[in-house]
């Protein structure tokens, strides 16, 4: 049972996580529509590299509370980055 509840925390943390960074980092770009400027091309690297670190500050404050939780801490963040990377399908597929 420690698997199953940490499976369904880690999932509902990592969409959280997934759709608050979609909607902070990429709507702003998103909405404007799509250009192809040296800026904007700058602005897509930059927005990149802050969802990459957003992924990784993610699964590394789950790696360092990891004795604190009540559950399993493995599926925990397994769940967690399937949760981020799930919100980021979910997201681009609604913007089509």
């Amino acid at each position: 049972m420690d698997y199953v509840i940490g499976a369904l925390a880690g999932l509902a943390a990592g969409c959280l996580i997934g759709y608050l960074k979609n909607i902070f980092v990429w709507k702003s770009y998103v909405s404007k529509g799509d250009g192809a400027s040296e800026h904007e091309q700058a602005q897509v690297y930059s927005r990149a590299m802050i969802s990459y670190l957003v992924n990784i500050v993610a699964l590394v404050v789950a790696f360092v509370i990891r004795d604190y939780l009540p559950f399993s801490w493995i599926t925990f963040i397994v769940a967690l980055a399937t949760g981020i990377a799930l919100m980021n399908i979910i997201t681009a597929a609604g913007r089509k």
